[in-house]
């Protein structure tokens, strides 16, 4: 009788390849490695996934997924909004270098980021307006917040230094998205 595909195999997969990538970035994620963390064996994996690429590709798409599900609800404020942003990051520092870290431009997924279109909608609900006409804005803000994003996960906390630059980060955030409220939209 043959065998029946096992429905949960590319979660087991995927939870796998999120436990390697936490604990050793792109180097600790082979496939052979994948496929013995998944108690299964490498010829299932590639099954699954074309190659080590398309496995990427599905865990960056599941970590997008849990980063748009951080920032959906609406924010009180911009400031609540980017500190929600900035606590995905710090809590799963892993997971925000594998959507923002070296090779970017290699990992960029469909769409537009999650942020950027959260800050736009947030500037449009506060002043009006159409929420693309607030993208330069955006942009600067989502710029500002992927700086400090990385630097909170880099730096020790010496003495209180990530609050400080988280909260700098978002008193700027704010004087800029304060900015847009004086310019037409």
């Amino acid at each position: 009788m043959p065998r029946r595909p096992d429905p949960e195999l590319e979660e087991r997969i995927l939870d796998a390849a999120q436990e390697l990538w936490g604990v050793g970035g792109e180097h600790a994620l082979s496939m052979r490695a994948v496929a013995d963390r998944a108690g299964s064996h490498t010829p299932l994996i590639y099954t699954r996934f074309k190659d080590k690429e398309a496995l990427l590709r599905a865990l960056r798409l599941r970590v997008v997924a849990r980063l748009r599900a951080r920032l959906s609800a609406p924010a009180t404020s911009i400031r609540d909004g980017l500190n929600r942003y900035l606590d995905f990051a710090a809590e799963r520092p892993f997971e925000y270098r594998l959507l923002f870290g070296s090779g970017f431009r290699q990992r960029v997924t469909p769409g537009e980021p999650a942020l950027l279109l959260v800050v736009q909608a947030a500037l449009a609900g506060m002043y009006g307006g159409d929420p693309s006409s607030y993208r330069p804005t955006a942009l600067s803000i989502w710029a500002l917040s992927h700086g400090a994003a990385m630097l909170q996960n880099e730096v020790n906390d010496i003495v209180g230094f990530q609050q400080e630059l988280r909260d700098a980060c978002l008193d700027a955030c704010e004087r800029i998205a304060a900015g847009a409220a004086v310019r037409e939209p």
